[in-house]
């Protein structure tokens, strides 16, 4: 039973040791990784500072060289450096900035004032275009012609004649006529002829007369003139209604008479 007991202890011991040995093993394992990364870590600090300071602060092998206030230093140096550096790169942009932006305004005003000047140059007005049309009538002519009279007939000569005239359109104007050359030798009516020659006295007249209707009831004249409204300004044709009284005690010849036909339109 004692060997027993010894073998098992032993195989403890050995057991424990081993334990140990692997536990010893593994921990000089850590050590060794972290003063590794130690070393790395180092390296990597120096060559942090070496990008930030000047080229003199670090050189392999002799890494510090410079005491811990220098490096302060120099790191503040760098970073003051740096910083001013950067400052005035922002105060050249804000300058270059300001530069386009005036330049931008001048080149704004410069259009502005050579848009107005071309609009002075060229100014435009409204051109004010006023007219008035008159109220007005003119006559072109005017004719009856009987033609041939018989003085032994019972029947009275009825011929139509016409007054060519031209009014203003929409004007409303009276035609007035007056009763002739020859009126106070009428006989019967308000007008008469003479004769002018070829087989008859001058002194002999031929009555007749001139209406506005073609009833022959109303006598064209002065005091009783034909009213007419223009639908257009071309000129018109208006009828004459003439009549010749028959069974006159005339002689033979040509005869003739002048009437003055007025028209008259409202001012």
């Amino acid at each position: 039973m004692h060997r027993g007991k010894e073998r098992q202890s032993s195989t403890f011991v050995a057991l424990v040791g081993r334990v140990h040995s692997f536990v010893f093993k593994m921990l000089l394992n850590i050590f060794r990784f972290f003063i590794i990364s130690l070393q790395y870590l180092h390296h990597f600090v120096i060559y942090a500072y070496s990008l930030i300071t000047p080229p003199c602060f670090y050189s392999p092998g002799n890494e510090f060289h410079i005491s811990l206030d220098d490096e302060l230093e120099a790191i503040y140096l760098s970073l003051e450096h740096k910083q001013k550096k950067i400052i005035q790169h922002h105060l050249e942009k804000r300058k270059r900035f300001k530069l386009l932006l005036i330049s931008f305004v001048l080149l704004f005003l410069a259009f502005k004032l050579h848009h107005h000047d071309a609009h002075a140059s060229s100014g435009s007005a409204s051109l004010g275009v006023t007219a008035s049309v008159s109220s007005t009538c003119k006559i072109y002519s005017a004719q009856m012609a009987f033609g041939t009279y018989d003085p032994t007939s019972n029947t009275d000569l009825n011929v139509n004649g016409d007054v060519l005239i031209s009014c203003t359109k929409n004007t409303s104007a009276t035609i007035t006529m007056d009763n002739g050359t020859y009126s106070s030798h009428a006989n019967g009516t308000t007008r008469a002829m003479q004769n002018t020659g070829g087989g008859g006295p001058s002194n002999a007249y031929l009555s007749y007369e001139l209406y506005k209707n073609s009833g022959l009831t109303s006598v064209w004249s002065v005091s009783n003139p034909l009213s007419i409204t223009a639908t257009t300004s071309a000129q018109t044709a208006i009828p004459i209604y003439g009549k010749i009284p028959n069974s006159q005690n005339v002689q033979t010849g040509g005869y003739l008479d002048t009437v003055m036909v007025t028209p008259v339109a409202p001012e």
